[in-house]
């Protein structure tokens, strides 16, 4: 398990469950994509066989990861199913 926090502006409670879905962004017809957190999201779950979630933070951001740890063989068990 990894849990990454910072001490910035943080994450508005109403749109954690928003965050990773792809061309999202609290900041449309700006220079931001919106695909930052998807491509994280992308390479947790799918090249790493993890998980990540955003929690609620008093202070800055939370994002909690998850990683087998025997991902490799995990994904080749599954590929075999």
């Amino acid at each position: 398990m990894i849990v990454f926090q910072d001490n910035g502006s943080g994450i508005d409670n109403a749109i954690l469950k928003d965050i990773f879905t792809p061309f999202y962004s609290t900041n449309p017809g700006g220079n931001h994509l919106g695909l930052g957190l998807n491509v994280v999201f992308n390479a947790v779950k799918y090249n790493l066989f993890g998980n990540i979630c955003a929690e609620p933070c008093q202070h800055g951001a939370r994002f909690i990861i998850t990683l087998p740890i025997d991902g490799p063989q995990a994904a080749k068990q599954r590929d075999e199913t």
